[in-house]
């Protein structure tokens, strides 16, 4: 509860107050910056929050301005705080910079946005998108309404009624901020995990959200195992779309979204986090006549993530000069204005490490212990695709009277706190001085590296090649750039492809590999209708699907690889319906492209893009009509595609995409009865037994399920394979409950 709310220059005048009780004076607001100088100069901290006169003092700063809440009761600190801090996000959502200047030029608006967020005193509607309804920048120009805007009068109020979209999408993004402090002696001093949820949702009507996390506290609360890891968060705090009372009672999170970009939640974690970019810095002073700086970068995550614009400033004296660096990877610069000099790495692989030195002049005298005093280096990074805690999206259900069809997005992103840093160390390690017996910054290195400066992109982690081996390797790379010699270099790339871990990073990132290789693709289309492709083109084509799915395969290219859409243009090759072994060889292949993208266990983005993009047709046509390989690899994709949630529900949705799979399904173990396929019926059953996770196609499945599934014809082929016997007793299990 608050009895005033006033907005402050510097100086402490008033730009903006609006009374709520009168209870308390305006006087009282230009007593306010007074008190704060008296405060300060007592030597004492300003705390957010203060009493004087019997009047409680509640304030933020933003930018020059200070935002200011009176009152004389017992009211809630907190809460009013906050409510300044919604009062700021309101008015920057509505004015983009909230400045003096915004203040004055738009106080009519301002004072009606006060008049509708606080009725006497109590907050009320803090939503931007709400209030942008009915109060806007033309307000004065608008006939007076009848009656307020339904969201007003809603339960809802967060979000209005008759929202339409054409494609209806929710983003959702957990990022998670990591703040840490290590000493000089390599100690993790303090360390912690800020979390938050955020969401975009482009959905129509009045849509029900749930979702589902991998946190301990949900799970023990409803008396379920969590499966994998799990982690305790700790000060959470949700969205005012929550229901708190459901998410009490069995810890789901249970929401109708506001339209747009919000923070669903946030939360902090307070258990120990290992450093995931390392920096060791020392520092060797020259009785003050230069200072020398040697830098190491150890990148202490997995392989198969990369920190993006990576950026390491190093506190140096405040009259340094003459810079020189010298950096395995990255650029240097030196950037005076904030005393330091920064690292700048724009993409760091997990497991990597990488050296820096710099050498600067010191034109003043000093003793050495004022040179010894330097501030700690501080870092910054982002990490795609990952979360320092682990945490996971387990499911995001979206349900709506509608009944369409919304695919979530979910991305992941670990990046550097306000405070990540890490003390130097002064003394000096290395004998002979940090550049090795004196060697002067231009020399070659001197003292040993555990890992030497490598060109872009060349492989450290492969001990089976050696550099002559390299050599053919970029040799052959650089081939597929020339149309003369690009046959034969796909053919030996191809050959050689699983013999070489960092293959894919070369030709991804290799200017004017990839286009080569889509060239080849593009080629072959005007000889697939009519059908006239020869053995010799499709070994050729295929030959470059090779190097496509080793690509798709990689651990740091595939994200990027389904960005750029590649897989569509393999969907014509799927499409093709001729039995000759060309086509079969081609359809084999490209298949085995998209194998390669779902075989990953974190592929659910994977399912998304495939779904999206209709592969499920494409791969029923090749089950009922390809060899038995290409069914192999058609079934596997399916069978990976309903293994996630979102596929399976996407599939047991509708009558007819059910009916389709189930079709196919049935006709294939009709077939089985007489190939004896072992490997086809392996997946067959998998498939089966997935579907009957679903209820309403379990309830299909027990009327249409194929004889020969439940009359043991097949118990001859399966008695040596008893994993494929378990699920399909399993299965029949499921269809008699």
């Amino acid at each position: 509860m608050a009895s005033l709310i006033a907005i402050l220059d510097l100086k402490g005048k008033p730009l903006i107050q609006r009374s709520y009780r009168d209870d308390v004076p305006p006087s009282y607001v230009e007593r306010f910056l007074p008190i704060v100088l008296e405060i300060e100069e007592e030597g004492q901290q300003v705390t957010p929050c203060f009493s004087r006169e019997g009047v409680n003092y509640m304030h933020i700063r933003h930018s020059n301005l200070y935002l200011l809440a009176l009152s004389k009761r017992n009211t809630n600190a907190a809460e009013t705080i906050l409510f300044l801090h919604r009062i700021t996000q309101v008015l920057v959502e509505y004015f983009k910079e909230l400045e003096e200047e915004s203040i004055r030029d738009n106080f009519v608006i301002i004072y009606e946005l006060l008049d509708e967020m606080m009725d006497f005193g109590y907050p009320q509607t803090t939503e931007s998108k709400i209030l942008q309804e009915y109060i806007t920048q033309e307000s004065h120009k608008l006939e007076v309404q009848a009656r307020p805007p339904p969201a007003i009068t809603n339960a809802v109020s967060w979000r209005t009624e008759g929202i339409r979209y054409r494609k209806n999408e929710v983003f959702l993004d957990v990022i998670e901020s990591v703040n840490l402090l290590v000493n000089a002696k390599g100690d993790v001093v303090r360390s912690e995990i800020l979390g938050a949820v955020k969401m975009k949702c482009y959905l129509s009507g009045m849509p029900e959200l749930r979702l589902g996390l991998n946190d301990k506290v949900m799970f023990e609360s409803t008396g379920r195992t969590a499966r994998g890891k799990a982690i305790e968060m700790e000060d959470v705090k949700f969205h005012q779309c929550v229901r708190l009372s459901r998410f009490e009672n069995d810890r789901t999170i249970s929401f109708i979204p506001p339209d747009g970009e919000f923070e669903l939640m946030s939360y902090r974690l307070s258990t120990p986090v290992k450093p995931l970019i390392w920096v060791e810095a020392a520092v060797e002073s020259h009785r003050g006549s230069r200072v020398e700086y040697m830098v190491k970068v150890i990148a202490q995550f997995k392989r198969r993530s990369t920190a993006n614009n990576v950026e390491i400033y190093v506190p140096v004296p405040d009259d340094a000069d003459s810079p020189k660096f010298r950096a395995s990877t990255g650029s240097v610069q030196y950037a005076p204005d904030k005393n330091a000099f920064v690292w700048k790495i724009k993409q760091l692989a997990g497991g990597k490490e990488f050296l820096m030195r710099a050498h600067f002049g010191l034109p003043s005298v000093k003793s050495d212990s004022e040179v010894e005093k330097r501030a700690p280096i501080t870092v910054k990074f982002e990490i795609p695709y990952f979360t320092v805690s682990g945490i996971q999206v387990r499911y995001l259900k979206i349900v709506e009277k509608s009944g369409y069809q919304a695919l979530p997005w979910v991305r992941y992103i670990t990046q550097n706190g306000d405070d990540y840093s890490s003390a130097m160390s002064i003394h000096n390690p290395y004998r002979g001085g940090l550049y090795g017996d004196g060697a002067p910054l231009s020399a070659p290195l001197a003292h040993p590296v555990p890992h030497q400066p490598v060109p872009p992109f060349l492989p450290t982690n492969n001990a089976q090649l050696g550099q002559p081996e390299d050599g053919k390797i970029y040799a052959l790379v650089i081939d597929l750039m020339d149309p003369n010699t690009r046959e034969a270099a796909l053919l030996e790339l191809s050959k050689k492809r699983e013999q070489y871990d960092d293959l894919a990073l070369v030709l991804w990132h290799s200017f004017g590999i990839m286009p080569a290789l889509l060239q080849e693709i593009v080629s072959v289309y005007p000889l697939l209708s009519p059908p006239n492709l020869t053995a010799h083109v499709s070994n050729r084509v295929c030959n470059a699907l090779a190097l496509l799915q080793c690509v798709a395969s990689h651990q740091e290219t595939r994200q990027l690889f389904l960005n750029a859409h590649i897989p569509l243009f393999l969907y014509p090759f799927l499409n093709t319906t001729s039995k000759t072994r060309p086509f079969e060889y081609l359809r084999l292949t490209s298949l085995g492209v998209i194998g390669a993208l779902v075989k990953q266990n974190d592929n659910t983005t994977v399912i998304h893009f495939l779904l999206s993009t209709e592969i499920i047709p494409l791969c029923l046509r090749i089950m009922e009509t390809g060899s038995e390989l290409s069914k192999t690899v058609a079934i596997f994709i399916v069978q990976k595609i309903l293994l996630d949630e979102t596929g399976l529900t996407y599939i047991c949705h509708t009558y007819e995409r059910f009916y389709a799979v189930g079709t196919v399904l049935s006709n294939m173990v009709n077939q089985l009865v007489e190939t004896q396929a072992v490997r086809l019926l392996k997946h067959v059953v998998r498939c089966y037994l997935r579907l009957s996770d679903n209820l309403r196609a379990r309830e299909a499945l027990r009327a249409c399920l194929p004889d020969p599934l439940r009359d043991n014809t097949f118990s001859v082929l399966l008695k040596g394979d008893m994993v494929t016997k378990r699920c399909l007793t399993t299965l029949l299990n499921n269809l008699n409950e």
